[in-house]
């Protein structure tokens, strides 16, 4: 089938998001080599001293910046007005220069903080963590990654358990799975430890977000599903297949995703674990088509850009340039409603051409 409508798929879209994106990313960032705070990606912290130190969730963008470089050699950039091949070292640089920052950030605990001093924020300590992590294996970045500070992250998510927070384990045991396989570090401890998170039998495998299950967060979880997956520590092939088809439930005709019926009325979604699951299934592909990406990312504060939203998209067209995109294998529409119930998770999702029903019970 042809895919020149799905643009969650399309490398060319994805490419001028980022782009688009581009001089926002640059402005909240510390480039001045000769700055104490060089590498910094709060700009609320370096530049405005509203807070004494880095909000850690947003040093992610060396992640950012080392897909772009990889990008520089594996897609034509020459339609981009601020993208460009020749800026390949400097992405790099700045990219190793964001991992030093996050390394300094995470000091010998092996934690960030968040939102205050001593806080030592999980979520962050995970999401921060594995975009270094990540960006250290594409830079060759070597003093990061045998750097003491993640391997006491890597012990310290030995003993996570799942969660009520999906998305957070998710990010989590991609953290572990890529360090332990990376490294060679702790095969079995580390594999026992991401099969909880990602399997979680004790809520019956189900990803709960905060309470309930909530759309927005449920693409986060996917993303690093999709992450394990692409990364081969850990492979995810049934929890993508099996939270892509509820998430691909609640997609309106639209293009939209999520809202109030659901725990956090999230809007927002990311691409990465969209097209990882795509690769497994090309009718599950099909129904991710119509996905809205421009739009979703459109509604996005500076803070979620630096957060996992702009590492999730560079990675994706990374990927979309070395793979291509996936194959789609629409189902025929029934004619009626067709009625779609997850008892589990509270929700219910009724389509029919060009209308549908959604609710959170």
């Amino acid at each position: 089938m042809n895919n020149s409508f799905a643009e969650i798929f399309s490398l060319d879209v994805l490419l001028g998001m980022l782009d688009s994106y581009y001089p926002r990313l640059l402005t909240q960032i510390d480039r001045d080599p000769d700055s104490p705070t060089y590498g910094s990606c709060d700009r609320a912290f370096w530049m405005y001293r509203l807070h004494d130190f880095d909000s850690g969730v947003l040093q992610q963008a060396g992640l950012t910046f080392a897909a772009l470089a990889t990008l520089a050699e594996s897609a034509d950039l020459s339609r981009c007005r601020y993208l460009s091949a020749d800026k390949k070292p400097y992405w790099e640089e700045l990219a190793r220069a964001i991992n030093r920052r996050t390394l300094a950030d995470f000091g010998r605990g092996g934690m960030v903080d968040e939102y205050y001093p001593g806080e030592q924020s999980f979520p962050a300590t995970v999401f921060a963590g594995y975009a270094t992590l990540r960006a250290a294996l594409m830079l060759g970045q070597t003093e990061v990654l045998q750097s003491s500070a993640l391997r006491k992250t890597a012990e310290t998510l030995l003993a996570r358990i799942p969660s009520p927070t999906a998305n957070q384990d998710a990010a989590g045991a991609a953290f572990l799975a890529l360090y332990s396989h990376a490294l060679n570090w702790e095969p079995q401890r580390a594999q026992a430890t991401v099969k909880q998170l990602v399997t979680r039998p004790e809520q019956g495998g189900n990803f709960f977000e905060y309470g309930g299950a909530d759309l927005g967060y449920a693409t986060v979880t996917l993303n690093y599903l999709g992450y394990l997956q692409a990364d081969g520590g850990f492979s995810t092939a049934d929890q993508l297949l099996a939270l892509g088809d509820l998430i691909a439930a609640f997609i309106t005709p639209s293009g939209n995703l999520g809202g109030e019926f659901a725990s956090r009325s999230t809007t927002y979604f990311l691409p990465f674990g969209f097209l990882q699951a795509a690769r497994l299934n090309p009718a599950l592909a099909a129904r991710f088509a119509h996905l809205d990406l421009q739009s979703a990312y459109a509604r996005l504060d500076d803070r979620y850009l630096m957060h996992y939203c702009l590492p999730a998209l560079a990675r994706a067209a990374l990927d979309l340039a070395q793979c291509g995109a996936p194959e789609l294998e629409p189902a025929s529409t029934p004619p009626g409603w067709l009625i779609r119930n997850f008892p589990d998770v509270h929700l219910v999702a009724c389509h029919k051409p060009n209308s549908v029903f959604l609710a959170g019970l």
